[in-house]
């Protein structure tokens, strides 16, 4: 006998299978002499997207797109596009339930 039962894709829980993404502002790191920094003169349009599996309310890993775009002056030039990303796999670890909890992020992929 085969039976069927239904799984809800978006039930609100982190576990299981996760997607998400986001738009809004972002600055963008500009290297320095001695290490990145983030200039406020660097901020833009940004993007966020992510495809993943969650094992536990706590803990996840993501196929990540993230990026920032914006325009600068660069050596003379007026308003060149610029534009800053990552492709790349992530793992989240949350140290609370859903909602206003606080989260640690490592990514592992291809910055450009």
């Amino acid at each position: 006998m085969i039976s069927f039962s239904s799984a809800l894709a978006f039930d609100g829980q982190r576990k299981g299978f996760v997607i998400g993404g986001g738009l809004g502002l972002g600055f963008a790191g500009v290297s320095s002499d001695d290490w990145a920094q983030t200039d406020m003169e660097n901020m833009g349009y940004s993007f966020n997207f992510g495809i993943g599996y969650a094992w536990s309310e706590e803990n996840m890993i993501v196929f990540l797109v993230e990026g920032v775009s914006y325009y600068d002056d660069y050596d003379g030039y007026e308003d060149i596009y610029m534009s800053q990303s990552f492709g790349g796999f992530g793992y989240y670890h949350y140290f609370g339930m859903m909602g206003n909890s606080p989260f640690i992020k490592a990514g592992l992929g291809l910055q450009g």
